[in-house]
């Protein structure tokens, strides 16, 4: 895909090998070999919020993530948002949803003070149930993509051929878009 084509958001992470939350915490975990290409993830950063001036709708998740854990770690230095150094906590989530909201234009105020988004999801129509259609979703394109390339990852499920659970998906992906039109 070229860059001119591109309509969604780029989500701007400190791309590693490790995740999100464990290259902004950049601490090794005992036990686990990590590599992390910090100075080429901090040059990847930096251009990708340069295209913001090429038109692309960048969201910066990993600068506030930075910032949180860097409030964090004054108040208690063993805070983590990656127990597993790779993969990020709940807390880390929000960061991340919170920071796309904002773009979205959810308000500020709306969002204050929250640690996760069941305010937010709660009141808006239909908000609940459709996370519950996103889950759904997902689900079913993870565990086939999962089954389709081989991987054997423990208590998995076995996932749907992926024409099928493609198909699964935009079945899932028209009630979505028939509840969020419903309420525009």
């Amino acid at each position: 895909m070229r860059a001119s084509s591109l309509k969604a958001l780029a989500f701007l992470s400190l791309l590693t090998g490790s995740g999100t939350a464990a290259a902004a915490e950049g601490q090794p975990l005992q036990g686990i070999r990590r590599v992390v290409f910090v100075g080429d993830s901090i040059t990847y950063s930096e251009w990708l919020l340069a295209q913001r001036g090429n038109g692309w709708d960048v969201v910066d998740v990993h600068g506030p993530m930075k910032h949180y854990l860097a409030a964090e770690r004054g108040r208690d230095p063993a805070f983590r948002l990656a127990d597993d150094g790779v993969h990020t906590s709940a807390t880390g989530h929000w960061l991340i949803a919170r920071e796309i909201l904002l773009r979205w234009g959810i308000p500020a105020d709306d969002i204050a003070g929250t640690t996760s988004g069941d305010k937010i999801l709660g009141s808006r129509p239909h908000g609940p149930q459709i996370l519950e259609l996103v889950r759904e979703h997902q689900r079913i394109l993870k565990d086939a993509w999962l089954t389709a390339t081989g991987h054997r990852r423990p208590g998995m499920s076995k996932g749907l051929m992926l024409p099928g659970a493609e198909r699964q998906a935009q079945e899932i992906e028209a009630k979505i878009r028939k509840l969020v039109v419903a309420h525009s």
